[in-house]
């Protein structure tokens, strides 16, 4: 036998009851073996994304390693644990980065001017005839004849002085 005779010796041992011929087992691994290269080249030629480590996305966002574990286990930033490491996906880390709101504290808005709002007050209230000819002022109470107490000293109507 030749060199493919050899091989058979060693895969067919346990086939010894078959009704294949050593050639045709022979020829069966050979193209199972070209088969298992063309999967190896397809699978090295795919584009895998490499998963970041729980450093390398705390520098990418500028925090603490502490901080980026504390956002995985809220499960407010997406990523796999394999077995006691996290990793985090890129494509994860910028839909994180894209939905996270700006660090400190939030800015104030501004309010537009008094008189730009009293203006729109004004101007949307004549339409509706809120004022019927009454402005806000008219409208208040007027004072009670008993003035409150103005001072300490001033004790149940009693002059102290």
């Amino acid at each position: 036998m030749g060199a493919g005779g050899a091989g058979w010796q060693t895969r067919g041992a346990a086939r010894a009851g078959s009704r294949l011929s050593p050639e045709s087992w022979e020829l069966h691994y050979r193209r199972l073996d070209e088969k298992l290269e063309r999967l190896r080249a397809t699978f090295s030629k795919m584009i895998r994304p490499r998963p970041l480590s729980v450093a390398e996305v705390a520098a990418a966002l500028q925090v603490s390693d502490a901080y980026v574990r504390r956002l995985l286990i809220s499960q407010r930033l997406y990523g796999i644990k394999v077995g006691s490491v996290w990793v985090v996906y890129e494509e994860d880390l910028e839909t994180f980065r894209r939905l996270r709101r700006p660090r400190g504290r939030p800015r104030k808005v501004t309010a537009p001017e008094e008189p730009d709002i009293a203006i729109r007050i004004t101007s949307e209230q004549a339409p509706a005839g809120a004022n019927d000819g009454l402005d806000l002022v008219s409208r208040r109470r007027p004072n009670s004849a008993k003035p409150g107490p103005s001072s300490r000293r001033h004790m149940g109507g009693l002059d102290i002085s």
